[in-house]
This record gives structure tokens, C-alpha cells and sequence, in this order.
């Protein structure tokens, strides 16, 4: 993939997703009891309408990115592109999914579910420290 575009790609993306937390700052400060009086609450709530679709963006987001492992395991698959650029957008998808989704947790994570959302964020850590050495080491 062209560096231009998957620049553009990653500032458009990180600008959207900082926009969307700025703007729903003032709710994402309270604490759970104080939320559901809170104008936006029926908006950025997870069930929220616009938190439910943060949650889809993420999930598509996710989902999405397991195509690069499919892209390389799957032999028919293996003239479908570069694989460089497979990487690029599965580490794009891999760092844009996880964002979205604590914007859909409304940036509050307990119980049971904190156990896989710290799962997905110790995965995605993993992936950008491994894309890191995989550009270090020739």
C-alpha cells in the first residue's frame, strides 16, 4: 500500500476516533451511577446509539483483520495482492478495532468482559511490538 494513503488512512481514522472521545469527554469522565443523567447517555452508552455502532465498527474491524491470515494460509489466495500491503491494512484494522471498541465499553471495562478486552489490548500490543522487530530485523 502506498505510505501516502495508509497515512492518510491512519490520521483520519486516529482524528475520527480522538473526536469521538472528545466530544463525549464530559460523560466518559462520570462514574456509572452518574451516567444515565447525563444528556448523552442514551447516545454513547454501549447499547447507545452510537456506541452499539462503535462496538460493530470494532468487531468488523477485527473480523476483518484475520483476512491476512487467511490471505496466507489459503493457496489460491496467495496471488491476491502483495503481502506487504495485506500486513499493512491487518495492522491498520488491528489498532483501529481495539479504539473502537472502548469507545463502545464507553471507556469502562469490569467483570468477566475486562478479561477479554485486556486480552485484545495485550494482542494488539503484541502486534505493533512484532511489526516493530519485523522492520528491524532483515
Amino acid at each position: 500500500m502506498r505510505r501516502g494513503l495508509l497515512t492518510a488512512l491512519y490520521l483520519t481514522t486516529m482524528a475520527g476516533i480522538a473526536w469521538a472521545a472528545w466530544r463525549g469527554r464530559d460523560y466518559y469522565a462520570l462514574s456509572l451511577l452518574e451516567r444515565p443523567r447525563h444528556t448523552l447517555h442514551w447516545e454513547l452508552k454501549p447499547g447507545g446509539e452510537l456506541g452499539h455502532w462503535y462496538g460493530v465498527a470494532g468487531l468488523g474491524a477485527m473480523i476483518a483483520m484475520l483476512s491476512y491470515s487467511v490471505r496466507k494460509r489459503v493457496p489460491w489466495l496467495r496471488t491476491a495482492g502483495r503481502l506487504g500491503t495485506w500486513l499493512d491494512v491487518h495492522i491498520y484494522l488491528g489498532v483501529s478495532g481495539p479504539l473502537l471498541i472502548v469507545l463502545h465499553s464507553a471507556f469502562k471495562v469490569s467483570g468477566l468482559i475486562a478479561i477479554s478486552f485486556w486480552s485484545m489490548v495485550a494482542v494488539a500490543t503484541s502486534g505493533i511490538l512484532g511489526r516493530f522487530l519485523y522492520a528491524q530485523i532483515p
